[in-house]
């Protein structure tokens, strides 16, 4: 009996073993800092609306992850190299498009607005706002606009709000002439301000799409896994739910 008993357990424990071997070790999703819809805290831990949604897709997908923040030239070569195996970036990104594979749907679509006193002349494109002044919120980078912005030619007199309702305030004590911002995080603080006196208008839209590295192992299958959770995430309308209820810094 104890050798039919030490053959069963010795059995059971191979059969354990066997499973946790089989389970697929964590991929990394890195990004770099991207406020307000990815940043790192004041607790050095990941936060914003992408750090939610990523917990979302990647359980739909039914994967283990870890976020990882990254400087931009690290996660350059991280993705390349295959050590990072996802980020995220505007789509047909000129650099990783040469190593990685893009999704097939936009994670996210942002819109970039002009928000202006209703008695300042409108705004078509950035070369219309040459000569004004203009209002950014200090956290955040605006990337390639920011430097754009900043172009003596161009004759921008460019002031920083500490919040976005600051800067509403800013703008309606005619502090400057414009606001510039992303639209996710100005939806709440719009609510407060008086009808008909904020003019909101569309300056650029940027989409953003998963990347899985060619350097991961069955890196298309991965990236089909990840696109069609974040369908099925979209058709249910939690990806909605998730930007709609998301928390922006400032």
């Amino acid at each position: 009996m104890r050798p039919l008993l030490c053959l069963c357990l010795t059995a059971l424990l191979t059969l354990q073993s066997q499973q946790l071997m089989a389970v697929e070790p964590p991929v990394e999703f890195g990004l770099a800092d991207f406020p307000p819809y990815f940043y790192v805290d004041e607790q050095g831990e990941p936060a914003g609306a992408v750090r939610t949604l990523a917990d979302a897709l990647f359980a739909e997908a039914g994967l283990s992850y870890h976020l990882r923040d990254y400087p931009p030239a690290r996660l350059y070569n991280r993705l390349k190299s295959g050590d990072t195996q996802i980020t995220m970036a505007a789509k047909d990104h000129p650099e990783f498009s040469a190593f990685a594979l893009q999704g097939k749907l936009p994670l996210l679509s942002l819109k970039l607005n002009v928000y202006r006193h209703v008695e300042a002349p409108p705004i078509r494109n950035l070369r219309d706002l040459a000569g004004h002044s203009v209002i950014l919120i200090g956290a955040y980078t605006y990337g390639a606009l920011s430097q754009a912005l900043q172009d003596p030619q161009l004759g921008v007199t460019l002031t920083r709000a500490a919040t976005h309702q600051s800067a509403l305030q800013m703008l309606l004590h005619r502090r400057a002439e414009y606001l510039i911002n992303y639209s996710d995080p100005m939806t709440l603080p719009m609510r407060t301000v008086p009808q008909g006196q904020i003019v909101v208008e569309p300056l650029s839209r940027i989409e953003v799409y998963l990347f899985v590295s060619k350097a991961t192992a069955q890196a298309e299958a991965l990236r089909d896994q990840l696109d069609d959770a974040l369908l099925r995430l979209r058709e249910s309308g939690e990806l909605r739910r998730i930007l709609d209820a998301a928390q922006y810094a400032n």
